[in-house]
């Protein structure tokens, strides 16, 4: 089960190599509009390292809504 959590609290950690589920507020500008569901990372960017959300290594420019860490892969007993 994922567990979303609200953007106003980020991570606590700010690792590179971490991945999140992450909910933004999307405008496709005509195409699609509404939430979209993306894997995104936290870290810090930019001349003064502010933490901030990023997709595909760049500074993600759309609105944040919530953000879940990857559930724990688990198999039933065979």
């Amino acid at each position: 089960m994922i567990n979303w959590i609200s953007a106003e609290i980020p991570p606590e950690e700010c690792k590179s190599g971490k991945e999140y589920f992450v909910t933004v507020e999307y405008n496709g500008r005509g195409n699609v509009n509404g939430r979209l569901t993306l894997v995104m990372t936290y870290e810090e960017k930019g001349k003064k390292k502010v933490p901030t959300w990023c997709w595909n290594g760049r500074i993600a420019v759309w609105k944040v809504l919530f953000w879940a860490e990857f559930p724990t892969p688990c198999q039933d007993e065979i």
